[in-house]
């Protein structure tokens, strides 16, 4: 199901050299949690509110948008799809293979800040890479199966960003009970030993089943699209 080939293919596509300019946001996105830890008085529990306040619900959405979750939906527009469509892999299969692709530079630019930011206040890095990571793979689910539905989901991200999870949750607490984020900033409360709801059980049941949902979808997805030229 899984091709590797596929994953060597999009990943270098994803850190080539026509993307040097990207990578480097990437990095100074993932430095900046370190940086503000560093411009705050100490006190206690700084690392994990920068987490919570900072990098889990603004640069894990913005490095998963960066590192390549929209990979997919820019290989249908410029009509470079068509050749791995027409190989012999499940729909299925092709999904996880561009979506593990798509995780490599998140996830490394999420580990990266994660151990400067520890380093930065002497945080629990297990709290902070566990935390990180998680919420890497649930946003970055969500943002590649929308980007098999609409060509600027960038938008559509922002906006689900700020009016879903910034404006919405915070004054409808149903709103609030299907977000990524409140689930995300349950589990740092839970693995924090702070206890409160949701449960670090739940959250990552709600997360990872987000994933299996999101990535199904796109799979189906991709076996409804019509690409130019893939009858030929």
């Amino acid at each position: 199901m899984f091709s590797a080939a596929i994953f060597r293919m999009t990943l270098r596509q994803l850190v080539g050299r026509h993307r040097w300019g990207t990578l480097l946001m990437v990095l100074v996105l993932a430095a900046m949690p370190a940086a503000v830890a560093l411009l705050i008085p100490q006190r206690p529990q700084v690392g994990i509110e920068l987490v919570k306040k900072l990098l889990v619900p603004w640069l894990v959405p913005a490095l998963v948008l960066l590192g390549g979750a929209t990979v997919l939906r820019e290989e249908i527009q410029h009509q470079t799809f068509v050749y791995l469509y027409l190989k012999p892999i499940s729909r299925l299969g092709l999904v996880l293979s561009q979506f593990a692709a798509a995780l490599v530079v998140p996830l490394g630019a999420t580990a990266l800040s994660s151990i400067l930011l520890a380093l930065a206040r002497d945080g629990p890095l297990g709290v902070f890479l566990g935390v990180g990571s998680i919420a890497v793979i649930a946003y970055g689910a969500l943002f590649f199966m929308l980007s098999l539905f609409f060509s600027r989901v960038v938008l559509w991200a922002f906006g689900y960003l700020v009016i879903w999870e910034g404006f919405l949750s915070g004054i409808s607490q149903s709103v609030a009970q299907v977000s990524v984020k409140r689930y995300a900033l349950g589990l740092a409360e839970a693995l924090q030993g702070s206890g409160g709801e949701p449960s670090a059980l739940l959250s990552i049941t709600v997360l990872f089943g987000l994933v299996i949902g999101c990535l199904a979808i796109s799979a189906m997805r991709l076996r409804a699209l019509e690409l130019a030229g893939s009858a030929e």
